[in-house]
């Protein structure tokens, strides 16, 4: 947990929705390469100065923001981000395609509030069930 907010400050800010996210990438015919749904925080870190991959994995860098500073980039060291390959348990075919999730689900972007104290930076994790990785 980040600093909790203080009035005449800003807040501490993780501007990504979840620890480790893939990237999305607009293609000139309007598809999207990547996860869909990390389009708007790929062209912000972009923006940032993040160099990306054009795949259709590439982890985001964390685009964390300070009190009154701007934000910065850090890039996930690649030995920890945990992904799995996803296969099929009948169809050998499946695995061919590729796909791979992260093993950690942390969201980041939400406000924690205990007795009135609000904390603008407080990432947890949890688990993923089935239909919320075949669903993306």
């Amino acid at each position: 947990v980040f600093p909790q907010r203080a009035s005449g400050r800003g807040d501490f800010r993780i501007w990504n929705s979840q620890l480790v996210r893939y990237a999305g990438y607009r293609q000139q015919d309007g598809s999207v390469r990547g996860d869909p749904a990390n389009v708007e925080i790929t062209e912000l870190c972009i923006q940032h100065g993040w160099t990306p991959g054009n795949g259709r994995f590439d982890v985001l860098p964390l685009l964390l923001q300070a009190p009154d500073e701007p934000p910065e980039l850090f890039a996930l060291p690649p030995e920890l981000v945990l992904e799995v390959p996803l296969e099929h348990p009948t169809l050998e075919w499946f695995a061919a395609l590729g796909l791979r999730w992260y093993a950690l689900p942390a969201v980041s972007n939400m406000l924690l509030e205990i007795g009135g104290l609000e904390f603008p930076a407080a990432p947890f994790s949890g688990w993923y069930m089935s239909t919320e990785i075949g669903t993306r």
